[in-house]
């Protein structure tokens, strides 16, 4: 089996329980499936990379609550901060060999790891004023975006297809560059 050229992790899990509650075996899925599991295959699909000698991209999904942590989220909150030390760790080892290492960091997407947040009237209208097209993000939000590799300096760079310019809702890019762009959703 060939090594592929371009690495997208996206699995992810959560569970809701205040901190002193939650539940040990809760915190150990949530940290093998969104950190544990990431870090091993990025490590297996990057050794090919390494190997072959042409490089590759890798892009993690993080999330907000990489930079800003959470409530009743403890194991979520840890595992996405820790997904944001992999791509710089991963970043800084291997730009030297041609592999772009990046993260994603989408806002609040309408799904069902989001249900009781939306469910939640008090809850839902707390998240809504803090996001800036004031709606949920959706998943048909992601559609049309794609990364454009060979940009100058640009670890990733997104263009829009014809979905009305809106594609990321409220999405943080972090670039294997250094740097950090933001995209908010627009109505």
């Amino acid at each position: 089996m060939s090594t592929p050229d371009i690495l997208v992790n996206n699995a992810g899990t959560i569970k809701r329980s205040p901190a002193v509650e939650h539940p040990e075996d809760w915190w150990d899925e949530v940290i093998e499936t969104n950190l544990s599991a990431q870090f091993l295959l990025t490590q297996a699909v990057g050794r090919g990379m390494i190997a072959r000698g042409r490089g590759g991209k890798v892009i993690f999904t993080a999330s907000l609550l990489t930079f800003q942590a959470g409530i009743t989220v403890p194991g979520y909150a840890a595992s996405k901060g820790g997904v944001g030390q992999l791509t710089m760790a991963f970043a800084n080892e291997w730009a030297a060999k041609g592999i772009q290492v990046n993260s994603i960091a989408p806002g609040y997407i309408a799904t069902d790891n989001t249900q009781a947040l939306r469910n939640d009237p008090d809850l839902s209208a707390s998240i809504l004023g803090r996001i800036p097209a004031g709606r949920w993000g959706t998943p048909e939000g992601f559609r049309g975006t794609r990364g454009v590799p060979g940009k100058p300096g640009v670890g990733l760079c997104l263009e829009h297809d014809s979905d009305g310019g809106r594609g990321l809702d409220g999405a943080l890019i972090r670039r294997s560059d250094g740097l950090a762009a933001g995209k908010r959703g627009r109505d």
